[in-house]
């Protein structure tokens, strides 16, 4: 109706053309269709931690959306960014040592965005195809507006996620075994106060 009508003095067809973007985010929101800008937000962590790895000249694999309880995987440490954990699986050893990155950003106008973070990446040697196949596996295919959409980093810390390490997994409950029936498991935890390395205070003093 948008297209068609231009709406009393021409006022619909004006804001549609000043800000598309705007029209079509309400109307995703209308219909239903599934937001993406909260999966880049966090996707964005993933590959500023896949960058910090490859700049230290450790080989890794990011996963994403395309398969595997955690995010990154090296051949001795594998890695979980997030800022919430949605399964318990994600915090579980899985013969490898396992570390939390903890990353916090605000939008701003200047920033970085996943199409700076995909040439970033790419330049430092990780195959764009691979990039791209992961991206377009979490709704985040190239064109999306969600992919120029800024931010900043203000907080990365790398945890330990070890026995002392306060997480909930199979081995909370008697036997090994989560009680029957249960489909998921929300907690909150306080990092504060837990041993880290402050990955980006080390990266903002070189």
């Amino acid at each position: 109706y948008h297209f068609v009508s231009p709406g009393e003095n021409g006022a619909t067809r004006k804001a549609l053309i000043a800000s598309p973007e705007k029209w079509w985010n309400q109307w995703k929101s209308l219909l239903g269709n599934r937001d993406s800008e909260t999966e880049a937000y966090s996707i964005m962590g993933e590959l500023l931690v896949l960058e910090y790895l490859i700049k230290k000249g450790i080989k890794a694999i990011w996963h994403g959306a395309e398969g595997g309880v955690q995010d990154i995987q090296t051949e001795r440490v594998n890695y979980e960014v997030k800022s919430t954990i949605n399964s318990i699986y994600q915090l579980k050893n899985k013969g490898a040592d396992l570390k939390l990155v903890f990353c916090r950003f605000e939008r701003a106008p200047i920033g970085t965005d996943l199409n700076s973070l995909v040439v970033r990446l790419k330049s430092l040697g990780y195959p764009e195809d691979l990039l791209e196949q992961t991206l377009e596996a979490s709704g985040l295919e190239k064109g999306c507006t969600a992919r120029s959409k800024k931010y900043r980093l203000i907080e990365m810390k790398s945890y330990d996620v070890d026995d002392s390490f306060p997480a909930i997994t199979e081995s909370s409950f008697k036997g090994d075994v989560i009680p029957k029936n249960i489909l998921r498991i929300n907690y909150t935890v306080d990092l504060s106060g837990l041993p880290c390395e402050n990955i980006f205070e080390t990266e903002q003093k070189k």
